[in-house]
């Protein structure tokens, strides 16, 4: 069995028509992984992890992708660094297709995008000094003299915030805090445009988070950055992002600017995902959507819309028919058969 062609939706690429602010750009981008079957794993199935999305990363803009775990968005990024290969679709940075990238391309591509992990524990190799660990980009990707390499991961540290000494120092001589601005400075060091940052803070204490957002907002102005930020922690998602878009097993659902989309979510699955999370304000808090049922299987999706099972407004269309992507109002898009029935659309379309 092989995997079926993507399903091309027949709804205006907005995205695309804006492809000359784009950074990055994602095009029906779907990622199938087999997994044997059966008593003697003679069979083969396939989990769809991402199932034909399309969104763009703007120069200098902060994107953020969330939802549960298991909806995509870590596979996401990983088609991205070419970590993985996409089944189908089309993955194009500053206009290139990165999978036709070779040779000096490529190691350009490699140099403009780099990334920053969750676990700065893990992603830090304990046996090498700093001074190793954040100029390896450089020596992998530039062929920079060893002079040079030092002086620059010197600078870089500095910009971070770390002593003038840390670049003899080994990892776990760090807080978890200095290790995750070591990480970042080795994502900056080789001059990268893109930064895919991939749970930047979740392994970090309250206290220390703030610091490392704060930093990482202020190196996006110096340097004019471009982050895809990769979290479930919606807090901080909207604190650094200037769009976001919500998936939900493989697919996106919504697709809004930041402020927009936390004011009036439209998906309904938008709406129970940011109705759990606490507000800047308490009088402002609404009440929280409890969904029923688990997840369902990547293995056997449902048909239609894929939330239909949980979802506490689904009706027959949901169950049968699959949902494009639209855009209802400026920057708005939405994959949601009842999306202008809902309360928050009817406000917006009438304001």
């Amino acid at each position: 069995m092989t995997p079926a062609p993507p399903r091309r939706s027949d709804s205006p690429n907005t995205e695309r028509q804006a492809a000359f602010h784009a950074l990055i750009e994602v095009q029906q981008l779907r990622k199938l992984f087999p997994v044997s079957q059966g008593f003697l794993a003679t069979s083969r199935a396939w989990i769809t992890a991402v199932d034909g999305i399309d969104f763009m990363v703007k120069t200098g803009e902060t994107f953020g992708l969330v939802g549960e775990s298991g909806c995509g968005k870590s596979t996401t990024s990983r088609l991205i660094l070419r970590l993985e290969r996409p089944t189908s679709g089309t993955i194009r940075f500053d206009g290139k297709d990165i999978g036709m990238l070779a040779s000096d391309d490529l190691r350009a591509y490699r140099r403009s995008l780099q990334v920053v992990f969750q676990d700065p524990s893990s992603s830090l190799s304990p046996r090498m000094r700093v001074e190793e660990i954040v100029g390896e980009p450089m020596i992998a990707n530039d062929a920079v003299p060893r002079r040079a390499v030092r002086e620059r991961v010197a600078n870089v540290l500095a910009e971070v915030g770390l002593p003038a000494d840390s670049g003899s120092r080994f990892p776990h001589e760090f807080s978890g805090g200095q290790r995750q601005r070591i990480a970042i400075a080795r994502a900056l060091v080789s001059g990268s445009r893109c930064i895919i940052l991939d749970e930047p803070v979740s392994a970090l204490d309250i206290s220390i988070r703030a610091q490392i957002l704060n930093l990482l907002k202020g190196l996006q102005r110096q340097r004019s950055l471009t982050y895809l930020m990769i979290s479930h922690d919606l807090a901080a998602v909207r604190y650094l992002s200037t769009r976001i878009g919500v998936m939900y097993l493989g697919k996106l659902v919504e697709i809004a600017d930041t402020g927009d989309l936390y004011a009036a979510p439209m998906h309904p699955y938008t709406r129970a995902l940011l109705s759990a999370v606490l507000p800047p304000h308490p009088e402002t808090r609404e009440r929280e959507i409890a969904l029923s049922g688990e997840v369902p299987s990547a293995r056997t999706l449902p048909s239609g819309c894929r939330f239909h099972p949980r979802c506490p407004y689904a009706q027959s269309v949901c169950v049968e028919v699959e949902p494009v992507m639209r855009e209802l109002l400026p920057n708005r898009r939405v994959a949601c058969h009842l999306a202008e029935q809902m309360d928050h659309f009817r406000s917006l379309n009438h304001s």
